[in-house]
């Protein structure tokens, strides 16, 4: 089934909104290409990425994260205030065009 599919499925049944759709494909589905624009951590992920002033709105989160396509779910695991390795990670996204090649090469 298709990501889009399985969205609007899982959020017919009550109590299942967007994020635990979203976090459902990601984590258990395993799913590679899951982007929760309205995610606040995301948001803030994004923020940090680019060295906006504010919290990036859903369009232009989109429009920003659009070269990490087919990519997108590791993102989310990206913790933009830890030291170390994840940091690091950080850093090499900000040039690449495809984030994939930066996850498979850990």
């Amino acid at each position: 089934m298709d990501d889009r599919s399985l969205f609007t499925m899982l959020s017919m049944v009550k109590g299942i909104g967007s994020w635990s759709v979203h976090m459902f494909m990601i984590f258990s589905l395993c799913r590679p290409d899951v982007f929760p624009v309205s995610d606040l951590g995301v948001r803030k992920g994004v923020k940090y990425l680019y060295g906006l002033e504010e919290l990036p709105q859903s369009s232009q989160m989109q429009q920003l994260c659009e070269k990490w396509k087919p990519y997108r779910s590791p993102v989310q695991q990206i913790d933009p205030h830890q030291d170390g390795h994840q940091l690091q990670f950080v850093e090499s996204v900000k040039g690449i065009g495809n984030v994939g090649a930066c996850i498979r090469n850990q």
